[in-house]
């Protein structure tokens, strides 16, 4: 993946441009200082960033209750580190494209709220929280017949 990212500033928005005629938007906030007294940390979250179906050719594997079928939890296990990675190119390239240098990036099922509805990145040593929404691929333009 390609991307091209001009020098970002607190409190702004950059696209950035991905292979495959895709393009990302970058949202830079300062925590507020409300965060401030909780957590010294950035968080990091990406939306539609590449699935493992686009990326690897790995079908979703089917539903199923964890345990009832271990051959089927591996598969999930499998396709869940794929889909972390595919979110962990999109954040260190848009990270290093915009010269920013956190100490760690570590993923957190809890990022957002303590509940799990919000899976994102920690970035340790990293005052700044990052929005990045990864922009589907427009459709081929099709011949209109006059």
């Amino acid at each position: 993946m390609t991307l091209r990212l001009r020098p970002i500033d607190p409190n702004n928005e950059q696209t950035f441009q991905a292979a495959g005629h895709r393009s990302a938007t970058m949202t830079v906030r300062e925590i507020s200082w409300k965060d401030r007294a909780r957590r010294k940390d950035g968080r990091a979250f990406i939306w539609d960033a590449p699935t493992p179906e686009e990326s690897h050719g790995m079908a979703r594997p089917p539903y199923s209750m964890k345990g009832d079928d271990p051959a089927n939890d591996a598969l999930w296990r499998k396709y869940n580190h794929i889909e972390v990675a595919n979110q962990r190119a999109v954040l260190m390239r848009a990270l290093d494209l915009a010269g920013f240098k956190p100490t760690l990036v570590v993923w957190n099922d809890k990022a957002g709220c303590p509940c799990g509805c919000s899976k994102g990145f920690n970035l340790r040593g990293f005052p700044l929280d990052l929005y990045i929404n990864v922009l589907k691929a427009a459709p081929a333009a099709q011949g209109v017949a006059a």
